[in-house]
């Protein structure tokens, strides 16, 4: 019996990311934070949410967006102030993307024809 015999009941499951080192061009992957975790997770879902036909796309919509009338308006200012402080953090770390205000409203214009 090898030393890998129960490894199963010890492990779990890591994601991970494959990239290319800029220095050497040579792949190598990197554990993901919980939250990249969470967003690679919601991109699976996602895609596999655009894959079902139209109905079960539109039976899929009309039941999460039914879902949201169950939350709570304590649960969802709670979501809120979580999301405020994630940007907040990201933009004081500099990895937030930032867009001028006047390039904000020339593009709304552009959408709402304003000009």
């Amino acid at each position: 019996m090898g030393s890998l015999d129960n490894v199963s009941s010890k492990c779990v499951p890591v994601m991970c990311e494959l990239f290319l080192t800029r220095e050497t061009g040579l792949p190598r992957f990197r554990t993901l934070s919980q939250e990249h975790r969470i967003m690679a997770e919601l991109n699976d879902i996602l895609r596999e949410a655009l894959s079902l036909g139209l109905q079960d796309r539109a039976s899929l919509a009309e039941q999460l967006l039914a879902s949201l009338d169950q939350v709570e308006p304590r649960e969802l200012d709670r979501i809120w102030e979580d999301e405020a402080e994630k940007r907040l953090r990201s933009l004081r770390s500099g990895s937030a993307r930032t867009v001028s205000a006047d390039l904000v409203h020339e593009k709304a214009n552009k959408i709402f024809d304003r000009s």
